[in-house]
């Protein structure tokens, strides 16, 4: 076990050379919008446009994130994604953004995918 003898009177003299902030101070001060900007950085990455469709862990590996984190947001952003009814080849699941698959897709794939149920 660890000594923490004079930890306390340690850490008392570290807290006392910060000063509080002021409440004008600290009232101004925002909360970073942390899930707004993971959505978005999620975004950008089903947007890559080296990919047509992205799995949860590729879009994980290209934002630094744990491909659980992704899964969660991706699961909030459902309603704006495009989920293929075919795995890749790992059988994952695919994902894209009807944006980006309108972009990308030319008219023939988009029927041809439609007729076949490829895409959710």
């Amino acid at each position: 076990m660890a000594n923490l003898d004079g930890k306390d009177d340690d850490m008392n003299a570290l807290a006392k050379t910060f000063p509080p902030l002021p409440l004008e101070d600290a009232q101004s001060v925002a909360p970073a919008p942390v899930a707004l900007d993971v959505r978005e950085l999620i975004r950008v990455a089903l947007n890559n446009p080296d990919y047509f469709w992205r799995t949860a862990e590729g879009i994980a590996h290209e934002v630094n994130l744990s491909p659980i984190v992704v899964g969660y947001y991706l699961d909030e952003i459902a309603e704006s994604l495009i989920v293929s009814a075919v795995p890749d080849s790992q059988g994952r699941t695919r994902y894209t953004t009807l944006e980006h698959y309108r972009a990308h897709a030319g008219i023939l794939r988009r029927v041809l995918d439609t007729l076949s149920d490829q895409v959710r």
